[in-house]
């Protein structure tokens, strides 16, 4: 019994069996080859999110350097934009426990939400969205864990529900009618 469930009774149905699990064999090897570099990214993140007082995520403790951990505003503007783009789920999700803890990152955030490329963009969207409706939904509870009440900025809903907003009119579009869209600078879709 060969992977798949498999059986292989005939000489030539051994050959395609064997060929089949050779294929799986590269595949596998492909696969980890992509998710070695993408988890050495999220490693990094992990350590440096460490570094910014976050420290449920478990890494390997990959060291940083001092540049990765900088608290200026375009070392937080390049630390915005490459959790948006973490092929991890909880490390990328770990964006919104880091604008509640830090809700100074907001000019950082809005620049990242600016400069970023339409995917990376609509994810930093996304994710101050969720933040702002936490910081929201769980104001009591922020406010006993932090000793103050949560103080990220409600300014940054309109901007990003403007991004937010375009890719799902974009999405509803779905049709191939996406094309009549124009977004103007302020982020708002315009037919044409």
């Amino acid at each position: 019994m060969l992977p798949g469930n498999r059986l292989c009774l005939s000489q030539e149905s051994m050959d395609d069996c064997q060929q089949v699990v050779t294929n799986r064999r590269i595949m596998n090897t492909i696969l980890n080859a992509q998710t070695d570099s993408s988890w050495e990214e999220a490693d990094r993140l992990i350590s440096i999110l460490r570094g910014w007082g976050i420290g449920y995520l478990v890494g390997e403790n990959h060291p940083v350097s001092p540049s990765e951990v900088a608290r200026d505003q375009q070392s937080a503007v390049t630390l915005v934009k490459r959790l948006a783009r973490c092929a991890y789920p909880r490390v990328r999700d770990a964006s919104i426990s880091l604008f509640l803890l830090h809700p100074e990152l907001a000019p950082a955030v809005l620049e990242a939400l600016e400069t970023s490329e339409p995917e990376a963009a609509e994810q930093i969207a996304i994710l101050t969205l969720a933040t702002l409706y936490l910081q929201r939904l769980w104001s009591l509870r922020l406010t006993m864990a932090l000793g103050h009440p949560p103080v990220f900025p409600n300014s940054l809903l309109l901007p990003c529900g403007a991004v937010a907003t375009y890719h799902l009119q974009r999405i509803m579009m779905g049709n191939g009618d996406w094309w009549r869209y124009k977004r103007p600078n302020d982020g708002a879709a315009v037919y044409h």
